[in-house]
């Protein structure tokens, strides 16, 4: 397989949806979530919003370019297996 690169700009939630959009063209729909991922979710989501605010910014436009508009994508079951 040839290295490429791929260049995204913008903001962290244009980036997010460029690279979800990308993601989607190339069939990526889900992964595989940790087991009691729910149990600490809650908590993770307090530090991203604290400390990596961007972080919830791209999760957002990472949905909306998989099509899948949600407020916190990381905390809504049929999401959450993108990210885990």
């Amino acid at each position: 397989m040839a290295n490429r690169t791929l260049s995204f700009k913008g903001n962290h939630k244009e980036i997010g949806k460029q690279i979800g959009e990308q993601y989607k063209a190339w069939g990526k729909m889900e992964v595989r979530v940790p087991p009691y991922a729910e149990s600490y979710y809650p908590k993770q989501l307090e530090i991203y919003e604290k400390f990596f605010p961007q972080y919830i910014e791209f999760l957002e436009g990472l949905s909306l370019g998989l099509g899948i508009p949600v407020k916190y994508p990381i905390f809504q079951d049929h999401f959450l297996r993108l990210f885990v």
